[in-house]
């Protein structure tokens, strides 16, 4: 989801991008938020992003839209920005992280499913080929995204996506992901992380780790959704279970 705060004229204002990333997913719509995003009358804008990841190209999409702004824009991590949401993190003018948030980063992924007679088969494999390369083509934009802020080579960035790297904000600051540390932050939700989602989420990200209060308690039509979102695997997304 994301929201727009532009209550007072001629002050920044805030735009939060919280959760998935893809409307299929119940996150955020790259068409919605253009039209929304571009209306915007402020002199600077600040997305404050919260989000363990999503579509890739819906979040392509959503950077491209704040790099295309014709205002300053600042972009800065509340709790977590992971996969795809650390593209858009890059996409600001400025880049900050809350002390307390985390950035990672990590190889694209897709996942198939094959069942056939040979021929079958040989079809499949020429399918894996071309999204081989298609997954490649996909890391080596988000590598240049990187390393377009970044003060390390090449080299190191894949090895750092190869092996799904974790960073506190002051690491993201030390190797030039962002900028600086935010001054402060709002008071915001917490953005846990599914629990198999990623390969080396820090323990205290982890969905199983929440303490759910009865009145939070997941409603049928809740847990329904998670259900349906979880069985989309086989849109293009940022995820390490191929690395």
């Amino acid at each position: 989801m994301y929201r727009i705060n532009n209550a007072i004229d001629g002050q920044p204002a805030e735009v939060l991008l919280y959760g998935e990333i893809g409307d299929e997913f119940g996150g955020v719509d790259a068409t919605a938020f253009y039209n929304d995003v571009s209306a915007i009358d402020a002199p600077e804008i600040i997305f404050r992003i919260s989000s363990y990841g999503g579509d890739v190209f819906a979040g392509y999409a959503v950077s491209n839209i704040i790099k295309r702004l014709d205002v300053p824009t600042v972009t800065t991590v509340d709790g977590v920005a992971a996969s795809i949401a650390s593209v858009i993190l890059m996409a600001g003018d400025r880049v900050e992280m809350a002390e307390n948030s985390m950035l990672m980063i990590h190889n694209s992924w897709t996942s198939v499913a094959v069942a056939g007679d040979a021929r079958a088969m040989d079809e499949a494999a020429e399918g894996l080929q071309r999204m081989q390369t298609t997954l490649r083509a996909i890391d080596d934009g988000i590598v240049s995204a990187y390393a377009s802020r970044v003060d390390v080579g090449e080299d190191q960035i894949r090895a750092w996506m190869d092996a799904e790297t974790w960073f506190t904000a002051s690491e993201a600051v030390g190797f030039g992901f962002a900028d600086g540390i935010a001054d402060s932050a709002p008071a915001i939700a917490a953005c846990y992380v599914p629990d198999g989602r990623y390969k080396n989420t820090p323990r205290h990200l982890l969905q199983s780790q929440r303490i759910v209060r009865p009145e939070e308690t997941p409603q049928p039509a809740e847990a329904a959704s998670y259900a349906r979102r979880s069985q989309a695997a086989a849109r293009l997304r940022m995820d390490p279970k191929l690395s």
